[in-house]
């Protein structure tokens, strides 16, 4: 905009209520006092009251704007030029008591013939007894999320903001004050934003919360429709979804919505739904290619409570990479979809899985994962859960059960037989059964280095996903079984190293009926040491 620091104008007099000291260009008259004030004027006032501030008196064409507490901590010009559309203008009273929403409709009606701006003067509450429809070409701003309240009344049906169907509006952005859902109040299906039909929506650093349904949504109708390259940014969502209902998210972008972006939103207690949902069909689309990252999400109790970040079948090409999820009454996080990241996450707390994936060709990467599988103990439930989907790529991951209710679980499962996934340098600690429990002989590790230790015992069951190097080291002359591996896989290698240390000869060894050895087997005597290398077919261990 080009405007320069907040100045005060030269005073009349002493330092008692001054007159006019000067005209902008516009004809607007500046006056001041020694007092200070919280309020600013700009634009064409023919009589601004005593003790104005003024943003550049070169450049000084805009509306006011209320800073409370008489102490101007922040301002934005909006140059008026007839762009800008204040709501107190317009009657609106700020008081939380009169119904404003006539107010705030006539200004986003005048905005939007011009393309304009409304500006919502900060330090009030904001009564709105009616939905307020959106038009396009708009951006509605306050000050301050924390400051500025927008509060839902009785009487709001289905959204606070709403873009309907018909209207289509596109290029809107709410912006800087709070929204509150007034639940107990308002309606119980209530939702904050929501927008059908529409194009780049842009929700930013807005405090939505108390909803008994969703806080935003994204979505079409009929058709192949929806609200793509539209955006959620900065915002706070608390407390959405106390209605109990399953639509209840923080955020859920639907059907033919392509290329919309969650980044850097911080939720709260979301109840009857996802924090982050993403869904489509057939008939409407889906909202393919979108971005969720940054975001810190906390679930709440629920009866029917979903994953804290859900992406349905069909939902391709997504980015969902850095979100913290706590607490989710599911999965932590969902991807049905395919050719999709998920990438350095938090899940700390889940329901069921940490990380559930039915889609094809995903990338599972270097996420921390903990606490999960609270529902029931039984392997049912692992920390990464692959069902019916091949090709996924998973590496890098901690998986780290510290539960002490839990039994039994899995780091890593196959759950339905697919296969042909790849995975590589796993870190998984706490489980009592197995890191892998794999259903596919397609499936393979990739660099599976490094020395394990297979535990002297009656029965030994080697596992060759974790290590391809095993030392055993045989302390007396007791019999035991060397079974077939756990995990095998195509083209594994398996090398066996076994040490007497007994004072005497081994007892007999039994292998399992999968090894093939090209000689026979010789037992190392005491002292001694002997290396066997295995590669498995896909039906035999065969003795390199």
């Amino acid at each position: 905009m080009g405007f320069g620091p907040i100045t005060r104008p030269p005073q009349q007099g002493g330092g008692g209520a001054g007159g006019p000291t000067g005209d902008n260009p516009d004809g607007s008259k500046l006056v001041a006092t020694g007092s200070q004030t919280g309020r600013i004027f700009f634009g064409a006032f023919a009589d601004a009251p005593a003790g104005s501030y003024v943003l550049d008196p070169n450049d000084a064409s805009a509306l006011p704007l209320d800073v409370p507490g008489g102490v101007l901590s922040y301002a934005l010009g909006f140059k008026k030029s007839d762009l800008a559309f204040n709501v107190r203008d317009y009657g609106a009273k700020g008081d939380g008591v009169t119904n404003d929403s006539p107010a705030f409709q006539a200004a986003i009606n005048a905005a939007g013939a011009v393309k304009g701006a409304v500006l919502i003067p900060v330090g009030a509450t904001y009564l709105l007894n009616t939905a307020v429809t959106l038009v396009s070409d708009i951006t509605i701003l306050s000050l301050g999320r924390y400051l500025t309240s927008v509060k839902a009344g009785p009487g709001v049906a289905n959204a606070v903001f709403l873009g309907t169907s018909g209207a289509a509006v596109k290029n809107v952005t709410l912006q800087g004050f709070g929204l509150d859902g007034n639940f107990g109040t308002a309606a119980a299906s209530l939702k904050g934003v929501q927008v059908t039909n529409g194009s780049r929506i842009t929700c930013r650093d807005l405090y939505i919360h108390d909803l008994g349904d969703a806080g935003i949504v994204y979505q079409g109708l009929t058709g192949i429709s929806g609200t793509p390259y539209s955006r959620v940014l900065d915002c706070r969502i608390d407390n959405t979804g106390l209605n109990d209902g399953q639509t209840g998210f923080g955020v859920t972008i639907k059907d033919n919505s392509p290329w919309c972006i969650v980044d850097r939103c911080e939720m709260d207690g979301i109840k009857g739904g996802m924090g982050v949902g993403l869904n489509g069909s057939a008939g409407t689309g889906f909202p393919t290619h979108s971005t969720i990252t940054n975001n810190k999400i906390r679930m709440a109790p629920s009866t029917t409570g979903f994953e804290a970040i859900g992406l349905t079948a069909g939902c391709d090409y997504a980015t969902i990479d850095h979100n913290d999820v706590f607490d989710s009454q599911d999965n932590g996080i969902s991807v049905s979809c395919a050719h999709s990241t998920c990438n350095n996450n938090t899940v700390d707390g889940a329901w069921n899985s940490g990380i559930w994936s039915a889609g094809n060709d995903n990338v599972i990467v270097g996420n921390n994962i903990r606490n999960v599988g609270k529902q029931k103990d039984g392997p049912q439930y692992p920390g990464i859960n692959l069902s019916g989907c091949t090709n996924n790529v998973v590496g890098l991951n901690r998986i780290t059960d510290d539960q002490t209710v839990k039994t039994t679980t899995f780091g890593i499962k196959e759950s339905i037989t697919a296969g042909g996934h790849q995975y590589f340098g796993n870190r998984i600690t706490g489980t009592s059964v197995s890191a892998y429990s794999l259903l596919s002989d397609t499936s393979s590790f990739l660099f599976p280095n490094g020395i394990g230790t297979l535990v002297y015992a009656a029965t030994i069951t080697p596992d060759a996903s974790s290590s391809a190097y095993k030392r055993l080291v045989v302390t007396d002359g007791n019999a035991f079984t060397i079974t077939n591996p756990s995990n095998a896989f195509p083209g594994a290698v398996l090398t066996v190293d076994i040490t007497n240390s007994s004072s005497g000869a081994m007892g007999t060894v039994t292998w399992g009926v999968k090894f093939r050895f090209s000689t026979p087997f010789t037992a190392p005597a005491a002292g001694g040491r002997t290396v066997y290398e295995f590669v498995y077919d896909g039906t035999t261990w065969m003795q390199k």
